[in-house]
């Protein structure tokens, strides 16, 4: 008999549809639970990789510090995370504003976890470090219903590709008369 670790729970994926490059990476139907009053704070250079990262970072990404530091932020991008998401944060960062976000991430060995996510853009003349992350847990309200978003917006981007996705995702915003900043600052209110 096995025991399931606290951190960890059964999620059911129905219809997971993933594109032939993610195929081939495991990807487990355990969520990892994350602490929503800790932060976890990773500091990302112009490049992309990883040049720190503290001690709640390492424990939620599963991974060892030495395997993470100058490394792809992307290494712990969960495959169903839709790029325009992704998309719309690095637009935020390239025009010099921070932006509040949900994102959905992995484990080292697969297992996937939800975070809030501040980004801000490094204005502190070291030209090193494009940005900060600083990331916390979410509520099960906000899982629910980003869920519901995210996985509407990551099926259209596999079927059909992101600008529709993007279109969808303007559209829903429009509908709830907010931007995406809104819409997620009323989410982790709740």
């Amino acid at each position: 008999m096995s025991v399931i670790p606290l951190q960890t729970r059964p999620v059911v994926i129905e219809n997971q549809t993933l594109s032939k490059e993610k195929k081939t990476e495991f990807l487990s139907t355990f969520e990892k639970l994350v602490p929503i009053n800790v932060k976890a704070i990773c500091r990302v250079s112009t490049k992309g990789s990883i040049k720190f990262c503290n001690t709640e970072f390492i424990k939620n990404s599963e991974f060892f510090e030495k395997d993470l530091v100058n490394t792809s932020i992307n290494v712990i991008e969960h495959p169903e995370m839709p790029e325009i998401i992704s998309l719309v944060i690095q637009n935020n960062l390239e025009q010099g504003r921070g932006i509040v976000a949900i994102v959905k991430n992995k484990t080292k060995f697969g297992k996937f976890f939800w975070t809030v996510s501040k980004y801000t853009p490094n204005t502190t003349g070291n030209f090193k470090i494009a940005y900060q992350i600083e990331s916390t847990g979410i509520s099960e309200f906000a899982k629910t219903e980003i869920t519901k978003l995210y996985t509407t917006l990551y099926r259209i981007e596999q079927k059909i590709d992101v600008v529709t996705a993007s279109k969808y995702l303007i559209g829903f915003l429009e509908e709830k008369g907010m931007s995406y900043s809104t819409y997620i600052k009323q989410l982790i209110q709740k």
